[in-house]
């Protein structure tokens, strides 16, 4: 989410609105368990924090409310247990569902989430140094990413922005569009 704050910011001082960020690195905005992967443990200072934002925006009651996520996580179940494969797709899918319900039942706000970007084989940057003038070589085929994994096309209050063909405009993703590098890793863009 942090990674999109540039244009949200300039999307937001263009049109008179007030924004207020909550991004907290590698915490999801869906309602489960993370696990922190660098820390090897779960990832409570996690849920605290989005526990702590949903006050916060239920108190607030904003007009607009942008969630982005990865379209992969690390989570766990109530005993500790990191979750793979099926289960983990389903605690995804719900943990995201119930997050948007919450906001839908307790804000006035519109959601807008934002597809997550597609996600290349490897690190831009990592690519274009190890193959110096020759673009072609970082390239690869586009994948939609899984998040957001609802279906919200009959909720009038919920708008799923996908950007993925402004990233990835042919069947192909580049590293490089317009002279410019799309991604400063494999998962955020870079702000040009």
């Amino acid at each position: 989410a942090a990674a999109w704050l540039p244009a949200v910011d300039r999307a937001a001082k263009k049109s008179g609105w007030a924004l207020l960020a909550r991004t907290k690195a590698s915490c999801s905005s869906m309602d489960l368990r993370d696990f922190n992967e660098r820390l090897g443990k779960p990832y409570e200072a996690c849920s605290k924090w989005r526990g702590d934002v949903v006050d916060e925006l239920i108190r607030k009651d904003p007009e607009i409310v942008i969630l982005a996520n990865r379209s992969t996580a690390a989570v766990i179940d109530g005993d500790g247990k990191r979750l793979k494969g099926g289960a983990l797709k389903s605690a995804l899918a719900e943990g995201e569902k119930l997050f948007v319900d919450k906001l839908l039942a307790e804000t006035i706000a519109q959601v807008v989430i934002l597809r997550d970007l597609p996600v290349p084989p490897v690190d831009h940057v990592d690519c274009l140094l190890a193959n110096p003038l020759n673009e072609d070589a970082c390239r690869w085929p586009r994948k939609r990413p899984a998040y957001p994994r609802g279906d919200y096309s009959g909720e009038v209050r919920v708008t799923v922005l996908d950007l993925t063909d402004q990233i990835c405009p042919s069947d192909k993703c580049s590293a490089v569009q317009n002279d410019r590098v799309i991604m400063r890793d494999r998962q955020h863009l870079t702000e040009s």
